[in-house]
């Protein structure tokens, strides 16, 4: 019974037990290795005036001797009520639990097939001389005594409890205690022991945060990270969060079902095994509407005359449905509901706007940018409508494709008659033509979309055939991350994924000559530099081998080996490989990684000057080709390079020519064609070198702007008045002289 009595001073070595609206802050123990006769020090820290509950439970075996067993201790240390004491002893015929109060006073109970129990509570604190004695079991070797106590304690006005106990009538050895379902090991030393020095040993401190504001059926993060443990790393995070569900992890997201109120509870376990516990109170609130979420393709690229869809099936309302889906598509046409098409008819820049509205009444929108081109010349083209899967075979373009769709949408295939992109440089090894492939509504497609795309294998060895894959083109030719060729059937394939294929040209070139990975375009800082500047380039290396491997690239300036870097990569990364590259001398440079290759230009001293003039009427005609002259000067002090000029209708590219050289001080002449689709007000750009690979003296003279009005076709009656009016002159010509003549002309009567 001492043991017994004496954890409930050594309980608070371990856990405190409360009610669940109890919130303990801290709890502080001296000494941490007690010896006998030491005063053993408890402080717990909570809420003003709360209750904290202590249950404990002691088992021990004593020996039988003549058939009985005797348990003896002297100056027990009970505590404050509240309390309440039960004994239990097992293979027993009967319980005996003997008190000193000047006389000895007995409780007796028999046993029931070998367990007999007796329990007490409100039993006054003081020092108690304690007997447990008995009859045991027949045959019995051993009798086993459990005893289990509980006690009740207040916080005072300032939130602290603090427990003393003397531990001089306590044997030394082991306790088990049990505090909440959590077990502890409490040693107490012999007396004169001397406890050797240890390094202390210090709990961690859990600690979390949460949202300020908790609504049922929204997802909560509940973060653990201000949690810390000073002398060591906490190694375990166990979440209780209230309302029966258990989770794990430094961070964790919990959806409450229901309002109401939470006890949230965090213990964290460090590499020593020691815990610490923090709850905090979360109040749950019933959740307001929330507003729908529209989801769309972020751009879209088609042509004029195309069956573009728009379709939101992604969109989603968080605690609720989407009633209605309203579309403004930016040329003045409007739609409803969760899919539509539509076909724009002019070229430019539109901004298509989905607005959805859920059952609760609340409205969300996003908008999508759709650039809108003029058709370009074409050998050939076909536009076919997909629903599932479905495989289409274009013979005049000689491509074939194999679409997934979930619903019907368009598809559109043609093939540049010019190279659309002729300042970029072209994929290594292009061959073959250009095509533009584009889907109706990307947000239908089940990627990845699957391309052959076939080759004259004449104009190409064996040996170079084997390297041939798909380029898509973006800013500049990217090699597509699936891509091969069928050497038996002579075609390329690819798998073009999403951000692979907006409506993109695709071309033929050679793959990367670096077994295992593909280079996913080469970037210069600069294209351009001053005599001693410097250009970082830049790799995207992605892994398409099956295993981790490392893998060696070398940067060659003008088929000189100038740096190497090796990289690791696991199947399916990517990483960005880096170098910095210094130009002394002017010059042309060209930059290369494996097959990619980009062109430097190093300025000297002396530089062009381009600057860009013409001449355009003040008004044209709908639907009438229009003749643009231009003139393009060389004003700087050396020769110019070759450049680009560009002509721009209302943002809408409408040409674009290759020029140059140019010599200083001399020029250069061309036109552009185009014919206005509609009558208004637009404004004319020509540009000269957009791209700025030139190294100039100024830039500010590369472009000229004008606004041209083109009215609408309809009877010249002006050109018609000129032209009667010209047909009477000649006439008058003609008549006049011949009556002159015939007057003059003297009669037979005169005569």
């Amino acid at each position: 019974m001492r043991r017994f009595l004496a954890l409930v001073a050594l309980l608070y070595l371990s856990l405190i037990v409360y009610p669940a609206s109890c919130d303990v802050k801290s709890v502080e123990v001296s000494p941490l290795q007690p010896v006998q006769g030491d005063v053993l020090a408890v402080t717990v820290r909570a809420d003003t005036g709360e209750q904290v509950n202590v249950q404990v439970k002691f088992k021990k075996d004593l020996p039988v001797t003549g058939g009985s067993y005797f348990l003896e201790l002297s100056g027990v240390d009970i505590p404050q009520r509240p309390n309440s004491f039960t004994v239990k002893a097992s293979n027993v015929k009967n319980l005996v639990v003997a008190v000193k109060l000047g006389v000895w006073i007995s409780m007796s109970k028999d046993a029931v097939n070998g367990v007999a129990t007796l329990s007490q509570s409100g039993v006054f604190e003081g020092r108690y001389d304690t007997q447990i004695k008995g009859d045991a079991a027949v045959g019995a070797s051993k009798v086993t005594i459990e005893v289990t106590a509980q006690t009740t304690v207040t916080m005072d006005g300032e939130g602290y409890y603090r427990v003393t106990y003397d531990s001089s009538s306590i044997p030394a050895g082991a306790f088990s205690v049990n505090v909440g379902g959590v077990s502890k090991i409490v040693i107490l030393l012999e007396a004169g022991t001397v406890v050797p020095p240890v390094v202390l040993l210090i709990p961690p401190q859990a600690r979390f945060s949460f949202p300020g504001e908790a609504y049922s059926g929204w997802p909560l993060i509940f973060d653990a990270s201000q949690s810390v443990d000073v002398d060591g790393i906490i190694v375990e995070y166990s979440w209780d969060m209230g309302d029966g569900v258990t989770a794990s992890g430094r961070t964790v997201t919990h959806t409450y079902a229901v309002p109401g109120r939470y006890a949230v509870t965090l213990t964290v376990r460090d590499n020593h095994g020691l815990t610490g516990t923090w709850v905090e109170l979360l109040q749950v609130q019933e959740a307001p509407n929330v507003a729908p979420i529209p989801v769309l393709s972020m751009s879209r690229r088609c042509f004029v005359g195309q069956l573009v869809g728009f379709s939101a099936y992604a969109s989603y309302d968080p605690d609720g449905h989407i009633a209605s889906y309203r579309w403004s598509l930016g040329d003045g046409s409007n739609a409803e509901g969760v899919a539509v098409t539509h076909r724009y008819t002019s070229p430019g820049r539109y901004n298509a706007t989905l607005v959805v509205t859920d059952d609760g009444g609340l409205s969300s929108e996003c908008v999508v940018q759709v650039t809108v081109f003029d058709l370009p010349r074409s050998y050939s083209w076909f536009e076919a409508v997909v629903e599932d899967e479905s495989l289409i075979s274009i013979p005049d373009i000689e491509a074939s494709l194999r679409v997934d769709s979930l619903e019907a949408t368009t598809v559109l295939v043609f093939q540049y008659l010019d190279d659309p992109h002729p300042e970029y440089v072209k994929p290594p090894g292009q061959l073959g033509s250009i095509i533009d492939v584009s889907v109706g509504d990307p947000d239908l497609i089940r990627w990845p979309l699957y391309v052959e795309l076939r080759y004259n294998r004449s104009l190409i060895p064996l040996e170079d055939e084997r390297r041939l894959g798909l380029f898509h083109f973006d800013e500049e030719w990217i090699q597509c991350r699936e891509t091969g060729v069928n050497l038996e059937e002579g075609f390329v394939w690819a798998r073009l994924h999403k951000d692979e294929l907006g409506g993109s040209p695709l071309t033929i070139g050679f793959k990367s000559s670096i077994e295992g990975v593909t280079l996913r375009g080469l970037v210069l800082s600069a294209y351009k530099v001053e005599s001693g500047g410097e250009v970082e380039v830049s790799v995207d290396v992605l892994s398409i081998a099956g295993e981790a491997s490392r893998y060696t690239l070398v940067l060659e300036v003008n088929g000189v080996p100038h740096s190497i870097r090796t990289v690791y990569l696991e199947p399916g990364e990517s990483k960005l490989v880096t170098w910095t590259v210094f130009f002394q001398d002017a010059g042309d440079y060209q930059v290369k990684v494996g097959d990619l290759v980009r062109l430097v230009r190093v300025a000297g001293g002396a530089l062009p000057d381009l600057e860009v003039s013409a001449i355009l009427p003040a008004e044209a005609v709908a639907g009438q080709e229009l003749t643009i002259s231009f003139t393009v000067w060389n004003r700087g002090e050396s020769e110019s390079p070759l450049f680009s000029v560009s002509l721009y209708c209302d943002g809408v590219e409408g040409g674009r020519l290759l020029m140059g050289p140019l010599q200083a001080g001399a020029f250069l002449e061309s036109i552009f064609s185009w014919v206005p689709g509609s009558s208004g007000e637009y404004v004319v750009r020509i540009v000269v070198d957009e791209e700025g690979y030139v190294t100039e003296l100024l830039k500010e003279n590369n472009e000229f702007r004008a606004t041209i009005f083109v009215m609408e076709p309809g009877v010249d009656y002006y050109r018609i008045a000129i032209t009667l009016g010209l047909l009477v002159l000649v006439l008058l010509s003609i008549l006049v002289p011949y009556y002159m003549l015939k007057l003059r002309k003297p009669s037979k009567q005169s005569l």
